[in-house]
């Protein structure tokens, strides 16, 4: 219990620093969100030329030169000019991790077969520092190098798995409306549209949140399984497939992934694994 309640403080300290940065990229998030929705995408619309994805890329290269400018660009050590350096990237040499069903359940978790991490929470600072700054600061930016990740740790224990089970179907776990609004996007989904990509898996968001939980962070794990109980529902008439890969950027107690297999099981789903930048 100790140990859970100090690793919880020191989550919260995480998000707490650098209070400065985090406002000005989460500006920049929704103000290039705004700016996208109601000024960029109409100014394409009403072009006339023949090659629309040219003056759609040019757009995009003129707007994304204004938010540098308004708001810079910053790594996760602080240096401007880039989101990630390739320094930070080398930093992000991980080694996969795979839960299996019988580890899952002296946890338990009775309901998840597996799940496939890219790595472990506390295996790399640059690791932590890009989950937390994607998630809490709103840079979806980061979504390219944790999806590659992913994709790779996806390819060392999940195409193996081919063998015994049809193909999967890849389901980011959902947010809540409120929540999708405040942060801006899904990061769950931003990362399985581009593991769906580079995999060539279908992709479908089977579930819904049925309601608001509340920040997982500050619980421990017993607080969160309550917490959690009946908040996701499967979608009405969902097409429900064999194998499902359950899809967010991290895991630590494996309360939601759990509760969301619970809910895919009890749907006819046989086979729910789940797919994390990392586990902590």
């Amino acid at each position: 219990m100790n140990q859970e309640v100090s690793r919880t403080s020191l989550r919260r300290r995480e998000c707490k620093i650098n209070r400065l940065p985090c406002v000005l990229l989460s500006t920049r998030t929704y103000f290039s969100a705004f700016v996208r929705a109601n000024f960029v995408d109409e100014l394409i619309s009403v072009q006339n030329t023949k090659d629309v994805s040219t003056e759609d890329a040019y757009a995009d290269s003129m707007f994304d030169l204004l938010l540098d400018l308004l708001f810079p660009r910053q790594s996760l050590s602080g240096t401007e000019g880039s989101f990630v350096t390739e320094t930070e990237r080398m930093q992000l040499r991980l080694t996969p991790l795979l839960l299996v069903k019988k580890t899952l359940q002296k946890r338990g978790l009775r309901f998840l077969d597996t799940i496939v991490a890219a790595g472990h929470y506390d295996e790399s600072d640059a690791l932590k520092k890009m989950i937390l700054t994607y998630k809490y600061k709103s840079v979806p930016a980061f979504a390219d190098d944790l999806a590659k990740r992913m994709t790779d740790a996806a390819r060392s224990f999940l195409l193996p798995e081919l063998m015994n089970h049809s193909e999967p179907v890849l389901c980011p776990v959902p947010l809540h409306w409120v929540r999708r609004n405040e942060r801006g996007f899904n990061q769950a989904e931003q990362l399985a549209q581009r593991i769906s990509q580079s995999l060539s898996w279908p992709m479908d968001e089977i579930l819904f949140r049925t309601r608001r939980t509340g920040h997982q962070a500050h619980r421990n794990r017993p607080e969160r399984l309550v917490a959690l109980v009946g908040a996701f529902a499967v979608k009405p008439k969902a097409r429900i497939p064999e194998w499902i890969v359950l899809v967010d950027d991290l895991s630590t107690t494996g309360a939601t992934l759990e509760e969301c297999a619970k809910m895919l099981k009890n749907a006819g789903v046989r086979h729910v694994s789940g797919l994390v930048a990392a586990v902590g």
